[in-house]
């Protein structure tokens, strides 16, 4: 209807003209209008239309306005990517320009190109159904953790390939992998983070980037941003300042707000104060082995503690303890003292009955020498022969090489010269086609358990153990974490009880005397003294959980470091303590007798364990205690003896926790690094210096009479 003009006047009172001020905060951009218009839309009446145009005009759109509209708006619904495509997480950005994968190591999107994908196909738990490894690794992290370059592998399998592809199996499928997802499932710290490259920041996609803004720059900025706001400016110069594009943006400021531009000066690198060195007083051990023969007692030590509760039959722990000593003498001998022959059969005995089950061809000529070795008793004589005829029936009796290669160990070690031996003709027929070697002390039989015990790790039974290993130390980690949580809380109730008892109230100007503050302090230790046996009782036992067994470190001069696990009475010691634990402290007498054996010991240099010291392969540090010199003649054959001393490699001995600290300290002073940290990035022999001082700190606490009083 038409409009009157007593209907126009009185709406124009009714509207209200409001002025609202610019907005200072930036308006997100809108979308341009669409002015093609959907089906039934009604139209928008203008100042010269009536109602009964718009009326006329409300019909139905026509097949040619209906093309033109949908030309006008583009659809909605998004493209179909390719399937190849989009099984692939391929991002077209600058910083993955091949696609991207989330590498396994550290959890981050990198670059596809640079990285690798696992190849290895392992059972599952569904009969006859295989599953391939999905686990990928970036480049930096594989050739930063392990020493392994991807590009270098994926060339390497393509060449070697007909198909040109690679094969590649990962850590985690070798039980390598020191991700922090790994090591919690084996109940193990995290390593941390590596130090980044020298050439800058570095990107999500492991590249260098410039652009990436130091966190001092970022800082700065911020600061400036929030004084412009509070400077008295326009509107659009605030618009402009509060505006974020891309990262900080550049302001534009008044010539009234201008300031100079402070350059950032980066923090100087700290530099490490000289620093004195040690003085360190060396021990040479007694004994006349040397780096390879030490170190195959070693493994073979470690090995068989470690997997001794799987041997049949079983060893008994006081032939076990004579593995601590491996192979101290006082005189120049060939060859060191080792264990007994009743220890060395039942090693021999255990390890072959481990391989009995390795592989069909070899399980009836190895139970056959068990019986024989059974029956043979303890002499060593006995028993080489029939070790020697069992490898000659595997060797006639595999139907290739390679079935033959799978148990073959070398002849033992000749005799010493010292002993003359005559070889019988019973001992020349029964030895087969191997030399008829004369077995006059242990030492000799050292080659041959040590190729039954590398042997050995390759079987079922020994994986079986390893996995069940990782089981057993989360177990035991939990434990003692429940233990150390109700110390805490027995403790917190103790306590209340005598601060309460000794706030008691005062009767006749004295206070009560029902508790005293030395009873406090006794009590107070008494409580430390456990948390820390329940600490260093499960670190005790974590070698009898681990997968392998390596040195401490080298130095930068090639020294090798040895420490050696404690041994088997300790273990149990150990363990006895944590079952103790989980009864409330009840029961503590049995470890406390088993780990008073370490304790007793008056002069630790004169031991012949190994497990009580640190053990050092090399020459020894220039900064070194000279032994008391004599005088005249006496005084220079000191001297020639002293600088021989210094050139040869021999094994060294450090007994004493303080010694032990000064060796890391000389270490790290000789190396840069710093007390707080690694300054000079010497990764390795930073983990070296933390081993020994943490080695020092259980050593100290293994040699206490009081460590398991509850």
């Amino acid at each position: 209807m038409p409009t009157t003009p007593a209907s126009a006047g009185s709406r124009a009172k009714q509207q209200v003209y409001v002025h609202v001020p610019v907005s200072p905060y930036p308006i997100s951009r809108m979308s341009a209008p669409v002015h093609s218009l959907k089906e039934n839309t009604p139209l928008r009446p203008s100042n010269g239309q009536s109602i009964s145009n718009i009326v006329a005009l409300k019909r139905k759109v026509s097949e040619r306005d209906l093309v033109a509209s949908n030309a006008a708006v583009p659809s909605p619904k998004k493209q179909k990517l390719d399937a190849s495509l989009s099984a692939q997480h391929t991002d077209f950005s600058p910083n993955n320009p091949n696609g991207f994968i989330y590498c396994h190591q550290c959890s981050q999107k990198r670059d596809a190109f640079s990285s690798i994908l696992c190849t290895s196909i392992s059972a599952t738990k569904l009969k006859g159904v295989e599953k391939r490894c999905n686990v990928k690794f970036c480049g930096p992290c594989l050739k930063r953790r392990y020493g392994e370059d991807a590009i270098e592998l994926k060339a390497q399998g393509a060449k070697n390939s007909e198909k040109g592809t690679y094969t590649f199996k990962c850590p985690k499928c070798r039980d390598i992998c020191t991700c922090h997802k790994c090591r919690k499932a084996k109940g193990l710290e995290p390593l941390g983070h590596t130090r980044k490259t020298a050439g800058g920041p570095v990107s999500k996609a492991g590249i260098p980037n410039n652009s990436i803004q130091e966190p001092t720059q970022a800082r700065k900025t911020k600061v400036e941003v929030v004084i412009l706001m509070a400077s008295p400016a326009s509107s659009s110069a605030k618009r402009a300042a509060l505006a974020p594009k891309g990262a900080y943006r550049k302001v534009t400021e008044t010539p009234s707000t201008t300031k100079a531009a402070v350059p950032v000066q980066k923090k100087p690198k700290q530099q490490l104060l000289p620093q004195p060195l040690p003085v360190l007083n060396w021990t040479a051990v007694p004994t006349a082995l040397d780096r390879d023969d030490a170190e195959t007692r070693f493994q073979i030590r470690e090995f068989v503690l470690r997997f001794a509760a799987i041997m049949e039959p079983t060893i008994p722990k006081a032939q076990l303890a004579e593995l601590d000593d491996v192979g101290c003498s006082d005189g120049e001998e060939e060859l060191a003292p080792w264990v007994s022959e009743a220890c060395a059969r039942s090693m021999i005995l255990g390890l072959l009955g481990m391989l009995a089950d390795k592989d069909a061809s070899i399980e009836k000529p190895v139970k056959s020498a068990i019986r024989e070795i059974r029956a043979a008793g303890h002499n060593l004589n006995k028993i080489w022969p029939i070790l020697a005829q069992m490898h000659d029936a595997i060797v006639f009796g595999a139907d290739n090489q390679d079935d033959a290669a799978v148990l073959s160990f070398p002849d033992p070690l000749p005799p010493p010269s010292s002993i003359t031996a005559r070889v019988t003709r019973s001992a020349r027929e029964s030895s087969g086609s191997r030399p008829s070697i004369t077995i006059a002390a242990t030492a000799q039989m050292v080659p041959v358990v040590a190729a039954l015990v590398e042997a050995a790790f390759e079987t079922a039974a020994v994986r079986e153990e390893l996995e069940n290993g990782v089981k057993e130390a989360k177990e035991a980690t939990r434990e003692v974490k429940e233990c150390l949580k109700a110390e805490n809380e027995r403790w917190d109730a103790e306590r209340k009880e005598l601060e309460d008892a000794m706030k008691g109230t005062e009767k006749e100007g004295e206070k009560a005397k029902t508790k005293t503050p030395p009873e406090i302090k006794d009590r107070r230790k008494a409580h430390k003294r456990r948390m820390q046996s329940l600490e260093n009782a499960l670190k005790v036992l974590s070698p009898g959980f681990a997968s392998r067994f390596a040195p401490l470190g080298t130095d930068s001069a090639g020294r090798v470091f040895w420490a050696l696990s404690p041994g088997v009475y300790e273990r149990k010691a150990a363990l006895d303590f944590i079952a103790s634990a989980t009864s409330g402290f009840k029961d503590t007498k049995k470890a406390r007798q088993r780990g008073s054996i370490l304790a007793n010991v008056e002069d630790p240099s004169a031991t012949s364990d190994w497990s009580c010291f640190v053990a050092v392969w090399g020459k020894r540090f220039p900064a070194a205690i000279k032994p008391p010199q004599g005088k005249g003649k006496a005084k220079a054959a000191d001297d020639v003896a002293e600088e021989d001393d210094e050139a040869v490699e021999q094994w060294w001995g450090f007994y004493q926790p303080g010694e032990i600290r000064k060796v890391a300290n000389w270490i790290r002073i000789d190396a840069g690094i710093d007390a707080c940290g690694d300054a000079d990035g010497t990764k390795p022999l930073a983990a070296l210096v933390k081993g020994l001082n943490e080695y020092a700190a259980l050593l100290e606490w293994r040699v206490k009479e009081d460590k398991y009083e509850s």
